[in-house]
């Protein structure tokens, strides 16, 4: 049976029907719409309806059972991924507390006195040097180390460690974001110079390790800087000759412009 577009209506409760003729003003017969192996074909006993619609009809209350559904399940998936990151969250910091608390027990049991008294020379302006433990090493006054980032005290981090010694760090900001250096405090510049000329002994050969060591009047190891010599030399040779070739292809691309 063949029907035409305007035909086709819906019911009250969501049955796609076809409408067959009238029985009154009021009432309408009507046969359902079923999907059968992929196409629409009504089907089943005709019967009479009231109400009718152009599309699918949809109550009030379902409507709004169905934007509350929406919502919780919106909801519901923030604060379920809320709860797994305060969870993730809460077991760092328990892990990271758990370590302080244990790095901090082997400290104390272990903190020398010498060490203590130098945090006590830091805390109460004892301290008048300092010898930065970075990639560049400085000994430092006091007075010219850099404690203020835009007129706040740069936060300072003091942890033990289980030799019996503290270890201070200076944050790049007031408050120990971005990156921090490691220092290093001392009372006498004697003891400062002592400290930092071993680490300068540690550190790989440089340049610039080299014009410290002659700054302050001593050696590095004599078998460290012959090996970074020649290293820099054999370098400096292979950049000699890589531009030597290139200088050898300009020339004859000259001539061969010139021979053109």
């Amino acid at each position: 049976m063949e029907y035409k577009l305007k035909d086709i209506k819906f019911t009250t409760d969501g049955k796609k029907v076809v409408v067959l003729g009238s029985l009154n003003s009021q009432e309408k017969i009507v046969q359902e719409i079923f999907v059968i192996d992929g196409s629409e074909i009504p089907s089943g006993e005709h019967f009479v309806v009231k109400s009718l619609h152009d599309s699918p009809a949809v109550s009030w209350k379902q409507q709004e059972l169905e934007k509350l559904e929406k919502q919780y399940e919106s909801v519901k998936s923030r604060y379920s991924k809320e709860i797994v990151d305060l969870e993730k969250s809460y077991n760092q910091r328990r892990k990271e507390l758990r370590a302080r608390l244990e790095y901090a027990g082997l400290a104390l049991k272990n903190a020398s006195e010498e060490s203590f008294k130098t945090l006590v020379d830091y805390i109460t302006g004892e301290i008048q040097w300092i010898v930065v433990k970075h990639y560049d090493i400085q000994i430092l006054p006091i007075n010219e180390f850099n404690q203020m980032y835009e007129d706040k005290l740069r936060l300072i981090s003091i942890f033990g460690t289980d030799n019996g010694t503290f270890t201070y760090a200076i944050g790049d900001y007031y408050d120990f974001s971005g990156g921090n250096k490691k220092f290093i405090p001392f009372k006498t510049y004697e003891d400062a110079l002592s400290c930092f000329k071993q680490l300068i002994l540690e550190s790989p050969v440089s340049e610039k390790n080299i014009e410290i060591a002659e700054k302050f009047g001593f050696a590095l190891h004599k078998e460290k800087v012959e090996e970074w010599k020649k290293k820099q030399t054999e370098e400096l040779s292979r950049n000699i000759a890589k531009y030597e070739d290139s200088i050898k292809a300009w020339k004859e691309s000259i001539e061969k412009y010139q021979a053109d």
